[in-house]
């Protein structure tokens, strides 16, 4: 188990793409099961996105509204921040039927997965040696 000395060792930047502090106190601390849930999370979140972008040139406005709503749960359970918020926003547009923004944010939503499939797995190998 990780210390509270070790924490400030792999303490979120504002560039992170997961708060790891938040992250480990949802595990209770338990850096096994914390990075267990990031690694389940990378395997589902990028099945979901593929499915998302299907239901996108589909034009399957139930089908978005869904998946949009499941990867930003699941991005707030990891508490990877920057892909919850292109979620909050991305979920509200297709709610509302704004289709102009659509593009833009997918575009972001990409960018911010990008970001984390580089960042999680560098702050877990940080998480592991700091353990």
């Amino acid at each position: 188990m990780i210390s509270n000395g070790q924490l400030l060792s792999v303490a979120t930047a504002p560039d992170d793409a997961v708060d790891y502090d938040d992250l480990l106190a949802r595990c209770m601390d338990n850096q096994d099961l914390a990075q267990r849930i990031l690694a389940r999370f990378e395997q589902t979140f990028g099945e979901d996105l593929n499915r998302f972008c299907d239901a996108v040139e589909a034009q399957d406005a139930d089908q978005m509204a869904y998946l949009a709503h499941r990867l930003k749960g699941a991005s707030a359970n990891v508490s990877a921040t920057k892909l919850l918020g292109v979620l909050n926003e991305l979920e509200s547009s297709v709610r509302s039927i704004r289709p102009d923004n659509l593009t833009a944010l997918m575009e972001q939503l990409q960018n911010a997965w990008t970001h984390f499939k580089l960042d999680a797995p560098l702050k877990r190998q940080e998480m592991a040696a700091a353990d």
